[in-house]
């Protein structure tokens, strides 16, 4: 199956909003503003808990998973020129 989205925002509020009401995400700090927004303003209010972390930490990701819980892991793809 194949869905099309008319933006990324739209693309990565609908992976979010198939996650059950209690999921727990781990996402990084830095991040597309919009996005983060969305999860501040949306996902945490409808339930879904977010932990913030330094995604360039492999211990800071690991101690931000809670295992049994967590239901993704949110990646975001740096620019560096």
């Amino acid at each position: 199956a194949t869905l099309l989205f008319s933006s990324g925002m739209a693309a990565a509020a609908t992976v979010f909003q198939c996650l059950p009401r209690d999921a727990h995400v781990v996402a990084p700090q830095v991040m597309y503003w919009g996005l983060r927004s969305w999860l501040r303003n949306f996902a945490e209010p409808w339930g879904i808990v977010v932990d913030f972390v330094d995604a360039t930490s492999v211990d800071a990701l690991r101690r931000a998973v809670r295992p049994g819980r967590t239901r993704l892991l949110a990646h975001t793809r740096s620019c560096t020129r």
